[in-house]
């Protein structure tokens, strides 16, 4: 009886150590890590991609009622924990992120309370960017008050855009993937389109099941495929921003890939002049 008492006051008893930050880095989509404490030497480390997340590791557990939203069956991603401050063309701008609490992050020395801080999206490209934490919602479940920096600093990579075109011929079934180093806004007509002897070709631009940033193009209608020859895959840059207005470096930018001999039917029925749908 005594242990079992001696037990529960134990854990009744809230943690009297104060959170501190023993870690701000910032993790890129391939999983390399980066130091983004303010102060730290900015040349050390490369523009990071968009699609990052934020990492924030405490050396004492946070109160997670403070840091994500428990009000439903499962705790959803907080607000107000995090913001990200950047100038834009027109002017000062913020965003606000998600944060997902975990207390027991696994880390190189053991485990480690982290905040995982994420765009609802994506952040803006080719940007200097301060990351901001809110002090009042970084507290033990005592309600002591978070210690050290609140401030990181970083940049990201310009808007870019990718096309691999193979050595052709090329199958008529050959669908050209265009992948964008963040995400576009709505793509506008004309942004991407095709040409074949000077004359446009009816496309259809969808986005690619397996990637947040790339979209295929491919001939309009159901089985459609392209016919031989030589064709012209375009990019209106000037049509084509990331979310946030940033644009991609002068274009146009134009891709050749040359379609082979139909191997079947059904790749033979298909013609290729028509209407130009750019997407």
């Amino acid at each position: 009886m005594t242990a079992a008492a001696g037990v529960s006051c134990s854990e009744s008893s809230p943690p009297a150590l104060p959170p501190n930050l023993i870690g701000l880095e910032l993790v890129d989509p391939s999983g390399v890590v980066f130091d983004i404490t303010a102060g730290q030497d900015a040349g050390a480390a490369p523009r990071v991609s968009p699609l990052s997340l934020i990492r924030a590791t405490f050396n004492a557990l946070l109160d997670p009622s403070k840091v994500q939203d428990l009000s439903g069956t499962a705790p959803a991603a907080g607000r107000g924990v995090g913001k990200i401050q950047w100038i834009s063309s027109n002017g000062p701008a913020e965003l606000g992120l998600l944060a997902q609490y975990n207390p027991s992050h696994r880390v190189a020395y053991g485990v480690a309370p982290t905040v995982i801080f994420s765009a609802p999206e994506v952040l803006p490209s080719g940007v200097a960017i301060t990351f901001v934490l809110e002090k009042r919602r970084l507290t033990n479940k005592a309600g002591n008050p978070y210690i050290g920096p609140t401030v990181g600093t970083f940049e990201t990579q310009p808007f870019s855009s990718l096309v691999v075109v193979p050595a052709g011929p090329l199958p008529p079934s050959f669908l050209p993937r265009v992948t964008f180093s963040s995400l576009p806004a709505p793509l506008q007509p004309g942004a991407i389109r095709v040409v074949k002897d000077n004359v446009a070709v009816s496309i259809s631009v969808l986005p690619d099941p397996s990637s947040r940033t790339a979209w295929l193009v491919s001939r309009i209608g159901e089985g459609a495929t392209w016919s031989p020859g030589t064709y012209q895959l375009v990019l209106a840059t000037e049509k084509i921003t990331d979310l946030f207005g940033m644009t991609l470096p002068p274009g146009p930018l134009e891709y050749t890939f040359v379609i082979g001999a139909a191997v079947n039917a059904s790749d033979a029925a298909s013609g290729d002049a028509g209407s130009f749908d750019g997407g």
